[in-house]
């Protein structure tokens, strides 16, 4: 869910959740971060949003229910297929109900970094040039000083952006707990850690007070991509980001990005999957094909779809047993297809490619290095190069990493991990199939070779 507009009080209130992600489908549910008295003030107001272009972005979504009134739509949008829709003055598509049940509708979006400014756009320059008065006087004074050792907006922005990729600001969502009222002090100069509302919040506050008109936005960045040809875009993707105004546009610009991946913490990574093996990933990917198989076939099945599936059987008028009936005997009759599908696909003998890796973890297996089920390649490959297996007796570590056999399958391992991602192991050359068979018989040879003392 996407967040309320923020009033000055909450300038400093922190909430949302990060994921490192493209902004191809970033969607953004668009507020000023100050004082709006009453968020129904500019909502109530129409607006129009830019005229369509053959270069827009035309897709599809499908909705889960979110009890709001808001449509998601990749920035920015210029239409929607729904009816009784208003596009207001902060860029939103809002419907005139809440969305209480499972909704699809088609969209297009003129894929842009920068949005032109709604109806009032001088008094959206006003806004996003307010702060709470007697707060984080010291990101006050910071910004002031941006101002004055710098003679343009984009210079500004530049130097701010700096700070958060220079100074050892960390990305976690376990931040340290705010102590006082200056939250944005604490976060700039004390703790540096947390996560993107932190950032955007302080961002805001920098520019403000440099006198560059700045806004924090918040929506969606990014999305998980299916081989089923769409994007899953979850909670897990919420974002906070700025926009700040330069001639005379709203420009995207995001702190938190400029955070090192070094200094993203560890469970922040996990809570956004970047550290899940091959099998979850797999297994997730299924997963989400059944819920988008259900969504699409089942509670999207209206009534005027089931009127035309049974028409074209010959059954003008069908009762609701009838309806229930024939839908139980579609859905048994898929389930012990798809049963059927994984069953020959999972019976399939390996390629060639897949039977020589295997080859290699087997040797591996026996000198003490064992695949964990759920352990990809790249996973079990650092795990070799990181431990000794419990059969070696200590001994130093000096060269550890360097033994020929444990370069020799290092190597095998990224060419089989590029083959993979790149969906070529069925698909592959009788030359990469050769060659990769030579690497893997290396490998082998220089793990026969060796005895149980030998291996590190």
């Amino acid at each position: 869910a996407v967040a309320e507009p923020l009033d000055d009080e909450a300038l400093d209130t922190l909430g949302a959740r990060l994921a490192f992600e493209p902004w191809g489908l970033a969607l953004a549910a668009r507020h000023l971060a100050s004082g709006q008295a009453s968020p129904g003030r500019l909502a109530a107001q129409l607006n129009r949003p830019p005229a369509p272009t053959t270069d827009d972005l035309s897709y599809e979504v499908i909705l889960e229910p979110t009890d709001q009134r808001m449509l998601f739509v990749a920035d920015q949008a210029v239409s929607v297929s729904e009816e009784q829709v208003l596009f207001t003055s902060e860029q939103r598509f809002l419907r005139t109900a809440a969305i209480s049940d499972l909704l699809r509708y088609r969209a297009r979006s003129a894929l842009s970094n920068q949005v032109p400014p709604g109806r009032y756009g001088e008094q959206e320059r006003l806004w996003a040039l307010r702060l709470p008065a007697n707060r984080n006087p010291r990101a006050v004074a910071l910004g002031v000083q941006l101002a004055q050792r710098h003679q343009n907006p984009i210079e500004i922005v530049n130097a701010a952006l700096a700070i958060y990729r220079d100074q050892p600001f960390r990305y976690t969502l376990s931040p340290p707990e705010a102590l006082g009222i200056n939250t944005t002090d604490e976060f700039l100069f004390d703790n540096r850690a947390g996560f993107c509302q932190h950032y955007a919040n302080s961002f805001a506050t920098l520019m403000r007070a440099a006198g560059v008109p700045t806004r924090v936005t918040t929506g969606f960045a990014g999305g998980e991509y299916r081989r089923a040809g769409y994007f899953l875009v979850t909670k897990a993707r919420a974002h906070a980001w700025n926009e700040v105004l330069i001639d005379g546009m709203w420009r995207r610009v995001d702190p938190t990005a400029q955070v090192p991946p070094e200094r993203v913490d560890v469970a922040a990574r996990e809570a956004f999957g970047e550290n899940q093996s091959d099998f979850m990933r797999a297994l997730r990917e299924r997963r989400d094909q059944m819920a988008d198989w259900w969504n699409r076939t089942v509670l999207n099945f209206n009534a005027a779809r089931q009127a035309s599936l049974f028409k074209s059987f010959g059954i003008e008028h069908a009762g609701w047993e009838q309806l229930v009936g024939a839908l139980a005997g579609a859905l048994t009759l898929a389930g012990l297809f798809w049963m059927l599908v994984i069953w020959r696909r999972d019976r399939r003998p390996e390629n060639r490619i897949q039977q020589e890796y295997l080859r290699v973890l087997a040797v591996l297996s026996k000198r003490g290095f064992t695949r964990e089920a759920s352990e990809g390649p790249q996973d079990f490959l650092a795990r070799v190069l990181r431990h000794r297996p419990q059969t070696v007796r200590p001994e130093p570590a000096e060269g550890f990493c360097d033994a020929p056999w444990r370069v020799s399958f290092a190597k095998l391992t990224q060419h089989y991990v590029e083959l993979s991602y790149a969906g070529e192991l069925d698909a592959a050359s009788d030359q990469d199939k050769h060659a990769f068979s030579l690497s893997a018989r290396a490998c082998i040879t220089q793990l026969r070779r060796l005895s149980s003392d030998q291996i590190s």
